[in-house]
């Protein structure tokens, strides 16, 4: 538990109300994977219980980031998102709920357990508009091998962690950023 979250401040006892929930929830696997509101309510995301993401998210409601609460200010009706390394779509659930249907979010996650859970946050906004990639992002075309973390480490997934106790590797498939966008898209994302 993190008391210096500022949810404790702001709301003592439905912070309290979360907590205790969230430590039911974990006790019992059906439970322990609720969709709850994102983004201010702009869209959903699935608070995995068995990760620390996932019971910052429950608990708390995320913490304030300003990397986040920027690419919330920026994008608009139809603007073009990339996300390289979306994980389970912290950014991409937001830049999809900016951009709406006349946009469009290209997200790269080539670890495969963390694409299907990023898959299954789409699903459940409906965000059609989102071109999920199983690619890496890289400096040339071709393929690597990546060293995939699951659950609770999924984020240190790289090319070249520190470290790779717990890991394992997997063969992807890299692309360049310059094949991704669409000739007509690059001055929607803001390509020079």
């Amino acid at each position: 538990m993190n008391f210096e979250h500022p949810a404790w401040r702001v709301r003592p006892a439905r912070t309290a109300v979360r907590v205790a929930k969230s430590l039911v929830r974990r006790s019992v696997p059906a439970l322990r994977r609720p969709a709850i509101g994102y983004d201010a309510g702009r869209s959903r995301i699935i608070a995995d219980l068995t990760t620390p993401l996932g019971l910052e998210l429950y608990r708390y409601g995320g913490q304030p980031d300003v990397d986040r609460d920027l690419v919330g200010l920026l994008l608009m009706p139809g603007d073009v998102f990339v996300d390289g390394g979306a994980n389970v779509g912290l950014f991409t659930l937001i830049a999809a709920a900016r951009v709406g249907a006349a946009g469009r979010v290209v997200a790269f996650e080539p670890a495969g357990s963390t694409r299907a859970a990023l898959r299954a946050n789409l699903d459940i906004n409906g965000f059609t508009w989102v071109d999920l990639r199983a690619e890496a992002l890289a400096g040339h075309e071709g393929e690597r091998e990546l060293v995939v973390f699951d659950a609770s480490d999924a984020g240190l997934s790289s090319f070249r962690p520190e470290s790779t106790s717990g890991s394992r590797r997997e063969r992807v498939r890299t692309v360049t950023l310059d094949a991704t966008v669409h000739r007509s898209e690059e001055r929607r994302v803001g390509k020079e």
